[in-house]
């Protein structure tokens, strides 16, 4: 199973069910976790503001989200 839990990048924590559900029963490859990465990054909801612009924040989420699929 995975599990995905999205932080200050939307009103309230999101649980990024699209990602989770699109990585059960799949072996983790470089192309999976990019996909989940992507699909994670699309339900974040973030605003912008003196932290950073939206724009960065979603892409935080799909980096970081990359990462957590990472043995390294």
């Amino acid at each position: 199973s995975a599990g995905f839990g999205l932080t200050n990048v939307g009103p309230t924590p999101i649980k990024a069910t699209k990602a989770e559900d699109f990585l059960v029963g799949k072996t983790l490859d470089e192309a999976q976790i990019r996909q989940a990465a992507q699909l994670a990054a699309e339900e974040a909801q973030p605003g912008s503001d003196l932290r950073g612009p939206a724009e960065y924040k979603v892409s935080m989420v799909r980096e970081l989200t990359k990462l957590s699929g990472n043995d390294e």
